[in-house]
């Protein structure tokens, strides 16, 4: 098989491409092996990590044909299928996982499999082929039966770092290459730590001081947040200001917030902006940059889909309030 969340609209009308016939990437995958060996350090030797980043070779979203739900097939790459919408029945090594939208599923290399889903219905996965050196050490396919019971907490950091991927992919920023296969092995390492945490009895007796300390830290990232509003941040400069991990701050602000971390950037953004569509003096352009956006024709998706209109429209709707409160 970046410097704001992206929205579901905006992804969604991406480019699609036929399941496993149009690689994105393509023989440039090649580019990413240089910055798969930037990482071969010292590796916990518990972890079965060797520190060595993946190495991709198609990135993108896919409508996939129902043809391969009716014969097995099989490639030399790991598959990563994060569902965007529909569900599906993956038969693999004589064992069926089912997944529905916003689950993810792993599929090995070399492995014959089918992917099963209800004929005449949209099925949309954000799709990455990848190699990686540690995956069979650590990516065991019964990994599949924890990632769709993951709380819904977990799946949303998981559709978020699945997208920063592929976001890396549309922006193309300097080095995006080597973003993209760092981002990939962070979400792979929050996979993996996931999982790993649904066998983890819980702790049923949290010191107060450990209560505090937790309730301080959503705080000072929020803290963060507000103060840095006119900067494109993204979550692992919240991160590093806190001194932690990025995986461990998402973990923790879903856990205690019951959201992600960057759909709570997405709302202050969004207030911070309706709030200065009040002065007519400022354009929309502005306005954007103003709340950390660098593209404004972004934003106005962003706000669009938050307010459920667009920016201009917001303000005119404003102005006639205005009027008519006027004595």
């Amino acid at each position: 098989m970046g410097s704001s969340n992206p929205d579901m609209d905006s992804i969604c009308s991406a480019p699609a491409y036929t399941h496993l016939k149009n690689d994105f990437l393509g023989k440039e995958a090649t580019a990413f092996t240089g910055a798969s060996r930037c990482l071969e350090n010292r590796a916990d030797e518990n972890s079965g990590l060797t520190g060595v980043l993946p190495e991709i070779y198609s990135l993108g979203i896919s409508i996939w044909d129902p043809v391969y739900a009716e014969s097995e097939h099989v490639g030399d790459c790991w598959e990563l299928v994060h569902i965007v919408r529909g569900k599906v029945t993956l038969h693999v090594a004589g064992t069926r996982f089912r997944g529905n939208s916003c689950d993810t599923l792993l599929v090995p290399p070399t492995i014959s499999h089918r992917d099963e889903f209800p004929v005449g219905t949209r099925f949309e996965v954000l799709h990455i082929m990848f190699k990686w050196n540690d995956g069979a050490a650590v990516l065991p396919l019964e990994i599949n039966r924890d990632l769709v019971r993951l709380p819904v907490t977990d799946k949303q950091v998981v559709r978020e770092l699945a997208f920063g991927v592929y976001q890396d992919l549309r922006h193309q920023r300097p080095l995006w290459q080597q973003t993209a296969v760092a981002d990939l092995y962070r979400l792979l390492l929050f996979l993996i730590s996931a999982t790993k945490e649904l066998r983890v009895p819980k702790l049923r007796n949290e010191t107060a001081a450990q209560k505090e300390r937790r309730r301080q830290m959503i705080r000072e990232a929020k803290e963060f947040i507000l103060a840095n509003l006119d900067k494109p941040i993204a979550l692992s400069d919240i991160a590093f200001n806190l001194r932690i991990s990025t995986y461990h701050l998402s973990h923790l602000f879903s856990r205690e917030s019951g959201f992600t971390l960057s759909s709570y950037l997405t709302h202050a953004r969004m207030q911070k902006a309706a709030e200065l569509l009040t002065d007519p003096r400022m354009r929309i352009a502005e306005v954007a940059y103003s709340v950390g956006f660098e593209d404004s024709n972004y934003f106005s998706k962003v706000f669009r889909k938050h307010f459920q209109c667009s920016p201009g429209r917001y303000r005119a709707r404003l102005s006639r309030q205005s009027r008519n409160e006027a004595p």
